[in-house]
């Protein structure tokens, strides 16, 4: 990848001029900077009179910095040395802002004309404990103040223990070193926004894809579809990482393992991908091809600038030629959405023959990038718009079956709610009927069982008992009195004739007045005026809860006061029973009549609130 960089930065050339000793001109070209390759001194050993613009440095040797640092045996592991550079600036360029930009892999200190210039985050003081740095080409402000010869001395230290990573890291005394207009420097910075909005769609389909298996995981295709696009977001997003954040070449190093290795496998993914959507048999062309791509996964073991070019540019050009093939007999064998793949096979066949060493695109330009994400990305959309055509047309199928199941159903479904109707009804009349037989039998047996006994007790004469059983005696009384008025209160109540002939509302006037009349507790109705008539069950299983809560205030409550309110509003349904009493009530206890009133709520779809606020409030919604 640092050799992608050195291309783009040779592509492009800033227009103004510098002559060398040697009598070389870089020529004024697209206003785009010139980078120093040509002219280069260097020295081993250490001197600071080097650094110095007047030192004669005609004796040095010529080299080229900018080659892989084991190419050049001059420089050796954890030894010093200088390079030195001179060249000639043109007049229109005093005092204009001027950017020098610098990659290294190395420990190094910059001059200027003999004046330090502070390149990274690094003192001179601490040059002999620096590991290797990279400044990735972070802009450093210089001024020329003059036309005279400017020269260019850098000191730098190879650190010993970045030797063994030779095969993880192309390692560089000095990268590149360019020198741009302020402005120039800016107005490329663009280039840069695409690797981020590639990587952010790549990440995107990862999702995607990760979803559709992870909801339908019988389609192995969007398993390999998410592992290309992550292995792809994950070498684009170190690549970004190595050539704009990460400065230290240890750890630059190690970052390069993964990034170098995601390359292959994206593509070994990409491979399974189309043969598992497509159900292609894999036959020999598909061996081939995964030959191919592993050779080049442990070529990057061998030689890094094989591994380079074959992950980087031939292996694409393969997985482009078999995705095309794959897509092309799917087209001819009529499988739906082979179209949409081929085409995005095509434009990624295209692309990686675009940036492959015959045609030589410069490397990091914008079309080199647009290339590179032309390659990236046709496949995956042609992917993921292939699925989401896939997806609509099985909605689509999907949707009309519904649509028959739910035409076929109704004459079911209106059948079945008839049938619930009917039994609703039936419930309803039945529980009618019984709670009539119910009355009826309190009143006739019961109830003239107690009036009975009543009269009987009345016939005793008192005067002839003692004190203790004149007592017991009114006691007796007293009690058989109150049990006979519950009794001929409940049968009464059960099923007033009130209720079937004018319903709710009636009904519970009628069972207020009574209340009022034969207790000694207090109670008041308010029926709000929108009420109006309710169907059948829901004012009789009203009436019921009523009375099971008014059952408990009587028995629990120790109350001087209650009220039951009925109120109405656009979607429910309220019912109120409150009373100032002290007496413990618990909504979710074992009593068989609290189990009744909570079955009731919930057969209509209720829901039941109870409060112990200086008394008891209970709150009753039903949906309307």
């Amino acid at each position: 990848m640092k050799n992608i960089l050195l291309h783009f930065l040779l592509w492009f050339q800033l227009p103004f001029a510098f002559a060398q000793p040697q009598k070389t001109e870089y020529r004024i070209k697209y206003n785009n900077g010139v980078l120093l390759v040509n002219g280069w001194k260097y020295h081993s050993g250490d001197d600071p009179n080097w650094r110095k613009p007047e030192f004669n440095d005609s004796a040095w040797k010529s080299i080229n910095p900018t080659l892989y640092i084991k190419d050049i045996p001059e420089i050796k592991p954890n030894g010093v040395g200088w390079l030195r550079i001179r060249f000639r600036t043109d007049s229109s360029l005093l005092n204009e802002p001027m950017i020098l930009q610098i990659r290294q892999s190395v420990a190094s200190e910059l001059y200027l004309n003999g004046k330090f210039i502070p390149h990274y985050q690094q003192n001179k003081s601490d040059f002999q404990n620096t590991s290797g740095y990279d400044p990735i080409g972070y802009p450093i402000s210089i001024h020329f103040a003059d036309t005279k010869e400017q020269v260019i001395a850098i000191r730098f230290r190879v650190p010993a223990h970045i030797s063994p990573f030779k095969y993880w890291w192309r390692i560089y005394a000095l990268q590149y070193l360019q020198i741009n207009r302020a402005k120039v420097v800016e107005d490329t910075r663009i280039f840069r926004e695409i690797i981020p909005f590639r990587t952010g769609i790549m990440f995107v389909l990862f999702l995607v894809h990760i979803a559709f298996f992870y909801f339908q995981s019988t389609n192995r295709a969007n398993l390999y579809f998410s592992l290309y696009a992550f292995s792809a977001f994950l070498t684009n997003t170190l690549f970004q990482s190595l050539m704009n954040y990460i400065n230290n070449v240890e750890m630059a190093s190690f970052l390069n393992l993964p990034a170098i290795l995601a390359i292959p496998f994206s593509h070994l993914f990409l491979i399974f991908a189309l043969h598992e959507l497509f159900q292609e048999s894999r036959k020999i062309l598909f061996w081939v091809a995964i030959s191919f791509i592993l050779s080049g996964l442990f070529s990057y073991f061998i030689k890094y600038e094989w591994s380079h070019d074959w992950n980087m540019f031939w292996s694409p050009i393969i997985v482009g030629i078999a995705a095309i093939r794959i897509t092309w007999q799917a087209l001819k064998e009529k499988k739906r959405g082979a179209k949409i793949v081929l085409t995005g096979a095509i434009i990624y066949f295209i692309s990686a023959f675009c940036l492959s060493p015959p045609l030589f695109t410069k490397t990091s330009g914008i079309w080199f990038h647009l290339w590179y994400t032309a390659e990236t990305l046709s496949l995956l959309i042609a992917l993921s718009c292939y699925l989401a055509y896939d997806f609509a047309l099985t909605n689509q199928s999907l949707r009309k079956s519904i649509s028959e199941i739910e035409l076929l159903s109704e004459e079911k479904q209106t059948y079945l709610m008839q049938e619930n109707t009917k039994l609703q009804a039936a419930l309803l009349q039945g529980q009618t009927t019984e709670r009539k037989r119910v009355a009826a039998d309190l009143h006739d047996n019961l109830g003239s069982t107690m009036s009975s006994l009543k009269w009987a007790m009345e016939a005793i004469n008192i005067k002839n008992l003692l004190p203790e059983e004149q007592r017991v005696y009114s006691n007796l009384k007293e009690m058989l009195e109150s049990a006979y008025n519950e009794v001929r209160l409940l049968s009464h109540n059960l099923l007033p004739e009130e209720f079937e002939k004018q319903g709710l509302q009636e009904a519970l006037r009628s069972f207020i007045r009574k209340l009022n009349a034969n207790t000694k507790i207090s109670f008041s109705l308010d029926i709000a005026t929108n009420v109006g008539k309710l169907d059948k069950k829901t004012e009789f299983e009203l009436y019921t809860i009523c009375l099971e809560l008014v059952n408990n205030i009587l028995k629990h409550s120790q109350a001087t006061e209650a009220k039951i309110a009925l109120t109405k509003d656009t979607n429910q349904l309220s019912l109120q029973v409150i009373d100032n009493g002290v007496g413990k009530f618990e909504n979710n206890s074992e009593g068989k009549g609290l189990k009744n009133i909570e079955a009731r709520i919930k057969g209509l779809s209720g829901s039941w609130e109870t409060i112990n606020h200086e008394g008891w409030t209970h709150s009753i919604r039903i949906p309307i």
